[in-house]
């Protein structure tokens, strides 16, 4: 457990390969709030800066290099360890879920004035065209070999390019609309959160619901284990839960699994607002908001006996 002061936090964000956080006071300080850096490799805080009252949400691209501050209608970008290194941006970030903004490496998806979903590198500012598969964009991710999946106006289906053929396929077997993307980093399949409290699997290059889980702490975050088949996902509430998957042979030789699940109650630390694996070391960590601090616990996820 990492714990620092007593100010209440806005906002939060652990990067996508869960080695760095920062967080944004809701305290305001001569009109500015407090962003403190967090290297969760060494489990200690790093740095701090101050940015403009009017940033109301925190972000990290990928691998934590640089932070993205959302303003109401636009955002102020600056590098890890180095607020001097920065520029604002106009138009709209997309997220592939809740408080998360899709980033690959260091580029970002964005929606221009007309829209149009295009890719943006962050260390140039460099603007590279996309294949928009359906118009009016809310949220997208990023396949592992580059290509988008993306869920529009129709939010009951997420459209991709099958990795197998490069077929269209709209995906999407619960009578529900699309809330959050989670795309597993080295095997072929995407989760889909929906909004009757579900998150569901399906393989990228046949389509096919390959997992079917029913959440009870929510599906507004989902993380994935980076090596193993566990998979975490909260409402933001003050609780979230993991689903763990156990292969065995049975008494006839035949493989067989079963998906354990482990609702993990915080109520004594708060909301949680962030969460990830961390890559190096599995651990999951979580940014939580009590009312009077913040609390960012790395926990090793526990395998039941069998």
């Amino acid at each position: 457990i990492l714990e620092r002061g007593v100010a209440r936090l806005k906002a939060a964000a652990i990067s996508g390969d869960g080695k760095r956080a920062v967080t944004l006071s809701q305290q305001t300080f001569d009109y500015s709030r407090r962003v403190q850096l967090w290297d969760l490799e060494i489990k200690h805080r790093v740095g701090e800066c101050f940015v403009s009252q009017d940033i109301l949400n925190i972000h990290l691209s990928e691998h934590g290099e640089w932070i993205v501050g959302e303003r109401k209608d636009s955002y102020h970008v600056w590098k890890w360890k180095d607020a001097d290194i920065c520029y604002d941006l106009n138009g709209k970030l997309i997220s592939n879920q809740r408080g998360k903004i899709t980033s690959r490496g260091n580029k970002v998806l964005y929606k221009n004035e007309k829209d149009m979903l295009e890719v943006l590198d962050l260390d140039n500012r460099k603007i590279s065209f996309v294949e928009n598969l359906c118009k009016d964009v809310r949220i997208a991710d990023f396949l592992p070999n580059g290509e988008l999946i993306i869920v529009g106006k129709n939010a009951k289906k997420a459209i991709l390019h099958s990795t197998r053929d490069g077929r269209e396929m709209s995906i999407n077997s619960e009578p529900a609309s699309v809330t959050g993307i989670y795309c597993m980093k080295t095997q072929p399949f995407v989760g889909l959160a929906t909004n009757n409290q579900m998150l569901c699997f399906y393989h990228t290059g046949t389509g096919q619901r390959t997992r079917i889980l029913k959440t009870t702490s929510g599906n507004k975050i989902i993380v994935g284990h980076p090596t193993k088949d566990v998979v975490a996902c909260s409402g933001g509430r003050k609780k979230f839960e993991t689903f763990n998957y156990f292969s065995f042979k049975m008494n006839n030789g035949r493989n067989a699994g079963k998906w354990y699940q482990n609702p993990i109650d915080h109520r004594f630390f708060g909301d949680v607002l962030d969460m990830d694996f961390n890559e190096s070391n599995g651990e999951l960590v979580t940014i939580m908001a009590p009312p009077h601090g913040f609390v960012c616990s790395r926990i090793l996820f526990p395998y039941p006996f069998l």
